[in-house]
């Protein structure tokens, strides 16, 4: 109990307010763009700087840096003698837990991107002490590390290291898997797949219509040229006089001719409705009774009379049985009968036991 009253105690201390966790969350705002600001300047003034910095307390030296002797001083060293480069990785920490503390954000997952910052940070400087001789880049820890790893390993330990960090950020944080890699490139694969199929069914269909057009141009030009040879009159050279006698014999001949005109009978188009309702007429409706003809329903006398007059009868035989059956059932519980009576009904026979004197009644209803 003890143990547990400390705990909660010191979970009170540490616990924070809302307004000391928005003053606490702007503090490491400003303070992480100080820092990002003042490692900007370092590129630029830390040749200029670099006699400034034992003169911290002096009043009168001057440091040219954007954030003055505490930006010379910080930048300096986490840039110079820390890890390089990557120090910049500080100061985006710094502004994500002072804006996890501002907005009121669960602080508890601020461990986990510490952990992995540090990590980082550390990861590339490694890669840049490796690569570049520059300090500024890598930083005194990022040389000095690449070294002892060189001389033991040789050039393929640190390069194995990187390759090792790198996959464990992939596979750890991102959770990179081969398995999703594959299935990406499987998807990647399927829809480039799926964009030549329909390209490849576009230009098809463009081919279609192109040897359609074709032929209906090809079609048009013979229906042209044939109401052309229609519409073309032959010319007669060489012809003889055609008396008038000729003409109205020929015309009395074709006045004796007879034209019978037929009218045209249009084909009648059924529907399905149509068809059915000529079908019915045709064959009448169908008849489900028909399969079943030869059914036969059941007589009366098959079913079995229960109309004593409203006398019931008594079967003594099965009023024994069952009594026995009950005093046996409850003598294996030590629970003796006085009286046993019995209300016979029509399809029911209703039993009401009335137990021996000192018998508790909950002890038979536990037999339940």
């Amino acid at each position: 109990m003890a143990k547990t009253d400390n705990k909660e105690k010191s979970k009170k201390l540490f616990k924070l307010s809302r307004g000391q966790q928005i003053m606490l969350g702007v503090f490491l705002i400003l303070l992480s763009i100080i820092i990002f600001a003042s490692l900007t300047s370092y590129f630029n003034t830390w040749r200029a700087d670099q006699s400034e910095l034992n003169s911290f307390f002096d009043r009168d030296a001057e440091a040219g840096n954007i954030a003055k002797k505490f930006g010379a001083q910080i930048s300096h060293f986490l840039m110079y003698k820390m890890f390089g480069l990557s120090s910049y990785i500080f100061s985006i920490l710094l502004f994500i837990s002072g804006l996890s503390y501002f907005v009121g954000a669960n602080s508890n997952k601020l461990i986990g991107k510490w952990i992995w910052g540090i990590l980082i940070t550390i990861w590339f400087s490694l890669f840049f002490g490796h690569f570049f001789t520059n300090q500024m880049l890598g930083g005194a820890i990022g040389l000095e590390i690449t070294d002892f790893i060189s001389i033991y390993t040789g050039d393929i330990g640190v390069l194995l290291i990187l390759i090792f960090g790198f996959v464990s950020y992939i596979v750890l944080k991102i959770k990179l898997t081969p398995e999703k890699i594959y299935q990406w490139i499987k998807e990647k694969f399927k829809i480039n797949s799926q964009k030549n199929q329909i390209i490849s069914n576009d230009e098809s269909k463009l081919v279609d219509s192109d040897v359609k057009e074709n032929k209906k141009n090809k079609e048009s030009e013979t229906e042209s040229s044939v109401k052309l040879t229609k519409d073309l009159k032959p010319t007669i050279e060489n012809f003889s006089s055609i008396t008038k006698s000729d003409k109205t014999a020929k015309n009395d001949k074709a006045d004796d001719i007879k034209i019978e005109i037929k009218e045209n009978i249009e084909e009648e188009i059924l529907d399905e409705d149509l068809i059915a309702k000529n079908l019915v007429k045709k064959y009448g409706e169908y008849d489900q009774t028909l399969e079943l003809k030869n059914f036969q329903p059941p007589s009366v006398d098959l079913l079995k009379e229960y109309d004593n007059g409203g006398v019931i009868t008594i079967n003594e035989e099965e009023l024994e049985e069952n009594k026995e059956k009950i005093i046996d059932t409850l003598g294996n519980y030590k629970i003796g009968i006085d009286q046993i009576k019995a209300t016979i009904g029509p399809t029911v026979t209703l039993y009401e036991i009335v137990p021996e004197a000192g018998i508790r009644i909950s002890k038979i209803k536990n037999l339940e």
